[in-house]
């Protein structure tokens, strides 16, 4: 899988950590009925910055697209963005220090999530990044990997990169 490097401006990182803190103030509110969902306020940041950044870059290129909702007080089981009314995109964001792509298995299996395509964007820093793109179908042939969590232990799709 071959990525698009992008930079991207650097005023999506402020709105970045504006959005994640508030959605991280909405998880700890879900948090309280369902302690799974706990996470680091970095988490959320990251993933805010990765949609935002996917839309740039989706904007920068001319490409028609939508993004679902971005703000919520649940866990939003659906696409992050379609694109061109066609693609339904879960957009994955990793940090600089990840070392490959990874997919959560029962997450992948949601029909009702109706994704068609992920979007990863492997963060380098100084405004800059990786896009890479795959169908959905595509990752179910990646490694399958395993992690402890609190709520015991995950599957997920992994491509080294």
């Amino acid at each position: 899988m071959k990525p698009t490097k992008f930079q991207y401006p650097d005023w999506l990182n402020e709105i970045a950590e504006m959005s994640g803190k508030h959605r991280f103030n909405s998880c700890l509110k879900l948090c309280e009925k369902k302690p799974e969902y706990k996470r680091p306020v970095e988490y959320d940041i990251r993933g805010s910055l990765g949609e935002l950044i996917f839309n740039q870059y989706l904007f920068s290129k001319g490409k028609k697209h939508k993004t679902n909702k971005f703000f919520s007080d649940n866990p939003e089981i659906a696409y992050d963005v379609i694109v061109e009314d066609e693609y339904f995109v879960d957009v994955k964001t990793i940090s600089k220090e990840g070392r490959f792509l990874s997919v959560g298995l029962t997450p992948h299996h949601k029909v009702e999530k109706h994704i068609t395509h992920y979007a990863f964007i492997k963060l380098h820093g100084q405004n800059v990044c990786d896009i890479y793109w795959c169908k959905k179908k595509d990752v179910e042939s990646w490694e399958i990997g395993k992690t402890t969590r609190p709520n015991g232990i995950s599957e997920y799709y992994k491509f080294n990169l």
